[in-house]
């Protein structure tokens, strides 16, 4: 167990056994779920071709087909369903992912009025749709061309520079410096190194040899020391905190955060996925108060992609730093940025128990009481627990009903990927989705 999540617990007063008991029995419902699946599988037919059926009476097997034929059709067969699917069921949860399943067969048999709508929901990720929504957008907005054509470059898509000269030329497009340092750093961070190094020519002269460096720091074959790099700091900086961090040394990890303080901001960036997480981690179950705390901070105050950041923050400030009311209004601030029950009743639990840590006990009834709001959730029944509540009922409005309207159509889509095509994988991705937006009477 995490030694983290370990006191956790331990300051929760719960046994391990508890928060191991609800995920077992999620996981027994889970199998029982799995086994009723593999039973309808098990008397499933030969599938027919989707592309087939994609004019079924039953719309939730309509649905199945056209998903299908999209995703595996030839190319004028994909844009078809697709086409028919976004007109008769534009809810659709699944609509971004095939329509980033189409994307190479857009060539030829989507208009330039679908390339355009297309690629407002999401980035063009091929050169092929690059020069499409190019093309479509010339006429009307170069300035989006323009905008669509860096964008493609920062996120680092595959792409032949001269290719994407090319069509930046035609958009319009202005590339700066700072586009080719964002491309850079996604390649170098996907250990596309020979990318990266062809792209480091196009860097400034000031910034070429650093990034080299980098690479090579990277691939574990030179250093990551930060001290004197022109550009590039945070990102050795995070690569040497993350290998300090694997000595075990935490006091060693501490100095060399703290030396490096002003650098955190550009340590928290996305780009670094887990690393930042693993480091701050790593200082607060030191117990490296003064590191903690201040590693963390930046990615509280500038709202972090990730949530976890801001609740580290309220945690080393709670338990290390023995500032209770400023904890509070960190674990308020993730409260307010997560949106599942669970993550909101997770900020709330902590809320109050930080401000009965600093003595404000109406405070922290008033966040438990919200929180135990949260009844179906692990915090939820924690802040009830801290509530004396022995136990938290099923309201009314908890109770199962029918699913209505374009909901039914999906979960009869569902069993359709199941009986009829043995799309168990797809099937299990449609219901995730559907759990996110479903009613009470649809779960």
């Amino acid at each position: 167990m995490n030694r983290l999540l370990h006191e956790e617990l331990l300051t929760l007063n719960v046994p391990h056994h508890s928060i191991d008991g609800w995920v077992h029995r999620q996981a027994g419902w889970l199998a029982m779920l799995l086994i009723a699946t593999c039973m309808t599988l098990s008397t499933a037919q030969a599938a027919p071709p989707a592309c087939s059926q994609t004019n079924a009476a039953k719309p939730g097997e309509r649905i199945a087909a056209l998903h299908l034929c999209a995703a595996r059709g030839n190319a004028a067969e994909a844009v078809d369903a697709w086409r028919q699917l976004k007109r008769q069921f534009p809810e659709y949860p699944r609509m971004l992912d095939i329509e980033e399943a189409i994307e190479d067969k857009l060539p030829g048999q989507a208009s330039n009025q679908e390339i355009i709508g297309i690629f407002s929901r999401h980035h063009p990720r091929l050169p092929s749709s690059l020069e499409l929504i190019t093309n479509a957008l010339i006429t009307s907005n170069n300035d989006r061309a323009a905008a669509i054509a860096r964008t493609f470059l920062r996120e680092g898509h595959a792409i032949d520079l001269g290719r994407f000269d090319q069509i930046a030329q035609r958009s319009g497009a202005t590339i700066h410096a700072e586009d080719y340092l964002a491309r850079f750093r996604v390649l170098a961070n996907k250990q596309r190194y020979d990318e990266a190094r062809a792209v480091s020519k196009r860097l400034a002269a000031s910034c070429q040899n650093d990034a080299l460096a980098y690479l090579q720091c990277r691939a574990g074959k030179g250093s990551c020391n930060p001290d004197g790099r022109q550009c590039l700091a945070a990102d050795f900086a995070i690569r040497e905190a993350y290998l300090i961090d694997k000595t075990g040394d935490m006091a060693n990890l501490a100095r060399f955060v703290k030396k490096h303080i002003s650098l955190a901001p550009g340590m928290w960036s996305s780009q670094h996925k887990s690393l930042p997480f693993i480091v701050a981690r790593g200082l607060i179950e030191g117990k490296q108060t003064k590191a903690a705390v201040d590693f963390t901070a930046p990615a509280a105050k500038f709202g972090h992609d990730d949530a976890e950041a801001i609740w580290l923050h309220g945690y080393a400030l709670l338990r290390l730093a023995n500032e209770p009311l400023e904890a509070a209004k960190i674990f308020q601030k993730f409260a307010s940025s997560v949106s599942s029950p669970i993550s909101v009743a997770r900020g709330l639990y902590w809320m109050g128990e930080a401000l009965d840590v600093g003595g404000d006990k109406n405070g922290a009834q008033l966040a438990w009481t919200e929180g135990s709001s949260h009844w179906s959730t692990f915090y939820g029944q924690e802040s009830g627990r801290k509530l004396g509540l022995k136990e938290l009922p099923v309201t009314k409005v908890s109770q199962p009903g029918n699913p209505e309207g374009a909901m039914r159509d999906y979960i009869e889509a569902v069993h359709a990927l199941i009986d009829i095509y043995d799309e168990k994988g797809l099937a299990f991705r449609v219901i995730s989705d559907l759990a996110r937006i479903a009613g009470p009477k649809d779960l």
